[in-house]
């Protein structure tokens, strides 16, 4: 088992990470490249850091808006969703010290008891949004069920790394878990729906971009 953790945290997770750099190159110059086609400026519209701030800007607005309609508590539990997804693995400290030592670099980390109450909210958010998939009429008719397994390969990584950090049975097989689905869900993000906000932020700015070219 040590053997089969040290590829996991050695090649294993390069490719996982290349795989997922890789795809979101690909994604993103899919549209940029389709999408220039109809603005000839909106390539160079992609390198302006003014576009990018502003593409980020209006996210936010777009989280604003949804989190103030008719559906607040939704909309709160969807940015929770994406907010804790995204920021957990990226800011907690265990995660960091391991790309400190073995590629001497990191990002900046939250306190530890910080990211576990966020990897609580965010396993419940999980929960809830698979219950409402199952439960509302409307969202069961359009889910898939890819849709369904999306839950389950987010939500495994967080579990595992909860149950590991709090030492809550076998924890090498867990910890073993918590990577293997740590990285399959790396790989996939470019080509599931987390990915698709790429997609949103671009064809969203060329709308912009039309009535300024």
């Amino acid at each position: 088992m040590d053997k089969l953790y040290e590829f996991l945290v050695g090649p294993a997770l390069w490719a996982a990470f290349t795989l997922f750099v890789l795809g979101l190159v690909v994604r993103l110059a899919y549209f940029c490249g389709a999408l220039s086609k109809e603005r000839s400026g909106f390539l160079h519209s992609c390198a302006d850091l003014k576009w990018v701030f502003g593409s980020i800007i209006g996210k936010l607005v777009a989280i604003k808006n949804v989190m103030s309609g008719s559906q607040p508590l939704w909309g709160i539990i969807l940015f929770l969703f994406h907010a804790c997804l995204l920021g957990v693995p990226l800011f907690l400290l265990a995660h960091n010290m391991l790309w400190e030592e073995a590629y001497s670099m990191s990002l900046p980390s939250l306190p530890d008891s910080v990211c576990d109450l966020l990897t609580v909210v965010f396993i419940a958010a999980n929960a809830v949004l698979l219950a409402a998939r199952i439960v509302r009429t409307e969202l069961r008719r359009i889910s898939t069920t890819w849709d369904y397994s999306l839950h389950f390969l987010t939500g495994v990584p967080f579990v595992a790394g909860f149950l590991a950090y709090h030492q809550i049975g076998p924890y090498r097989l867990i910890l073993i878990l918590h990577i293997i689905f740590a990285e399959i869900l790396l790989i996939i993000i470019p080509f599931s729906k987390p990915g698709h906000a790429i997609h949103t932020i671009v064809t969203g700015k060329l709308k912009q971009l039309q009535s300024s070219y």
